[in-house]
Parts: C-alpha cells; structure tokens; sequence
C-alpha cells in the first residue's frame, strides 16, 4: 500500500500514527478494578477472574519495571487502559514514570469520573499525560448514567469535558452503541462539536463479559440503529469532526463504508504489544487478541465490493440474530482501503488542530 501523507491516527480511541509502521506502540491494562460497572464492559468476565490476580502482579515496581523494559525495546507510545487507570493512587507516578522513560505519546482511555477534578486532570498532564480518550455513552444522563450503572458518572465527565475545554485540552471520545444510548448517537455528536474533540469513536458492542450476559438488554441490531448511526456520521460532517464506527459490517454504514474504523486500525494491530489484556494473563506480554477470529461472513457477502475489506459480524450476533441484514454491494471488488478512506470529510483534515465550537 503506497504511504499516504497524513499522519494522524483513527483506530479505536487511540491516535498512534496509523500510517507508520515505525510507531511502535504498548497497550498497557492497569488492572480491572473501576468505579465503573458499565452494562456492556468487554472485560467483566476478566475482572471476575483476574482482579486479584493483576492487583497482585501490578504494583508501582513491577508497573514501572516493565515500562523501562518497553521504553528498552524502543516503544514510544504507551496506551493505559484498565478498568480504571486513573482510580489507582499510583497513576500520577506511573504517568511520570513513562514520560520520563522517553514515551512520545502517553495515552489514557479512560471513564473520565477523575478528571472531574480539575487539580487532578492538571496534575495527570504536568505528570506527562499527552493525550485522553474519553468513554461517552450517551447525550445526557439517563442513557450514560443506565449504561454505565453508576448514579452521576454524567455530571462528572461532563465536567471533565468542561475541564479540558477550559485548559484548551483537547481530547478524543470512544461510545458504545447499545440499546440503551444507539437513539442519541446524532445528539450525541452534536453535544461533542461544542467541545475540542480531536476523534469520536462510536462501536457495537464486542460480546464478551457484560455484554454477553446482557444480550438481551445491551445488543441492538443493525437495522434498528443504522440510521442514528447514520445521522451521527452527517452531524460530524457538519460539525467537521472526525468520526469513525467500530464492529460493523460496510454494507450497515448507510452508504458510507469509509467510514469504518477498520480501515484505520487493521494493518495497526500487528505492531502492539498487548500488556496484562485479553484471556488470561501473560505476563511475557504476549497476548492474540481474542476478537479478531470471532467475525463471520455469509454466502451473501461473496459478491460484495467490500469484501476483502469488511470485518463481518461478530458470531454471537449471527448465531443471535441472524445474517438477514447483510447486503451486497455491487461491483469491482476493492484492496486498498486508501480508496474508501480518501472520500470521507475528514481524511484531508486529519492533521488540523480542532478549534472549540
């Protein structure tokens, strides 16, 4: 694939440059305890398992010896992801730690409760934190506060939100669509484009932990929320904000497959090293993600122009729901995802700083 000229990443609430292979990037769990309990949490069924476990394995030492040892091998970007890294009385110290090991890029996916407090999201960024991704799962409290079972997790990522803005900080987003929220995802967007959001991220659910025994409650289908999706993915347009949707078939996008987050994730996953994540915990940070063989397609999809490209369906929503939803679409079947990513708003805009409102 020819290396294009913009730099900036897209893929799954993270932005490591998508278009280098020389970004060599960690993806770093600091444990599965949050002051969260989010209906969907792909990691429920970890924390059932390996909550002590990791608490065990990640104290302050054995954290910060092994960021040396990636800062060594010669990484430069570090996600921190969790659970809740920022409920850990050490994050502040493991933030400096990385930065001071020589880490371009300190990422954090996180809740944003902590963030609430002004002092706190200023000591995090003096400490080195470069960037933040935000979990957003809804326009207001009713929808964010059921999704994430926690009474006023609303107010305080809203002010966390109002905090950034205040900084002149900005930050990027990652939503779940479920059937508690997938309504908002428009209102969602335009709530967003008062604010100096570098990256929304919006994705089905991936069916593990809570999710999985959830189903009934958190899965909506494709069908019944395309066009919310659809309207968030024109209201970012209007708003000039970049938008991307995860764990969806193309031919579901409404006619804008570009508009998949595979395509910016896909080639990248290959160059991170996962730390403490996935089924069971291996410590050598050798982890297979255990999504990636759980897509199927149908015979439908044989003839379809995005075939090659497209990630299918998660097979517990094939076995749920069926593959009745899936379509072809027609014609010359298509490799390089350059073609799809190069006709979308933003593709141009990667690099340009989001100005506020």
């Amino acid at each position: 694939m020819t290396e294009p000229t913009n730099k900036r990443e897209a893929g799954r609430g993270d932005s490591a440059d998508i278009r280098s292979s020389k970004v060599m990037r960690v993806e770093f769990n600091l444990g599965y305890t949050c002051n969260n309990n989010c209906v969907f949490c792909g990691e429920g069924e970890n924390r059932d398992k390996f909550q002590k476990q990791t608490k065990d394995l990640l104290t302050t030492e054995n954290v910060k010896s092994d960021i040396s040892s990636f800062a060594r091998r010669g990484y430069k970007h570090i996600t921190f992801l969790g659970g809740e890294p920022t409920i850990r009385k050490d994050f502040i110290e493991i933030i400096d730690h990385a930065k001071k090991e020589g880490f371009d890029t300190v990422f954090l996916t996180t809740n944003g409760r902590m963030f609430s407090r002004k002092s706190y999201l200023k000591a995090a960024i003096s400490a080195g934190l470069t960037e933040i991704c935000l979990s957003l799962h809804g326009a207001d409290a009713s929808a964010h506060d059921a999704s994430t079972r926690s009474p006023g997790s609303f107010q305080q990522i809203r002010a966390a939100m109002d905090n950034l803005a205040e900084i002149g900080k900005e930050f990027s987003t990652s939503t779940v669509i479920t059937k508690l929220n997938y309504m908002q995802m428009p209102d969602m967007v335009d709530l967003l484009g008062a604010y100096m959001t570098r990256r929304i991220y919006i994705a089905y659910p991936m069916v593990t932990g809570n999710a999985l025994r959830l189903y009934n409650d958190v899965v909506v289908k494709f069908s019944d929320s395309r066009g919310y999706v659809a309207g968030a993915i024109d209201n970012a347009i209007r708003l000039d904000r970049m938008l991307t949707v995860g764990h969806v078939p193309f031919c579901q996008l409404g006619g804008r497959p570009g508009y998949a987050d595979i395509l910016y994730w896909g080639g990248e996953v290959k160059r991170v090293v996962k730390k403490y994540r996935g089924k069971g915990i291996n410590p050598d940070g050798s982890i297979v993600d255990r999504h990636g063989a759980s897509k199927v397609k149908k015979n439908v999809c044989r003839s379809c122009m995005y075939y090659f490209l497209c990630e299918g369906l998660d097979h517990r929503y094939a076995q749920r729901y069926g593959g009745g939803e899936l379509e072809a679409t027609p014609g010359e079947k298509i490799t390089d995802p350059e073609v799809l990513k190069s006709a979308t708003h933003f593709y141009n805009k990667i690099d340009v700083p989001v100005d506020k409102g």
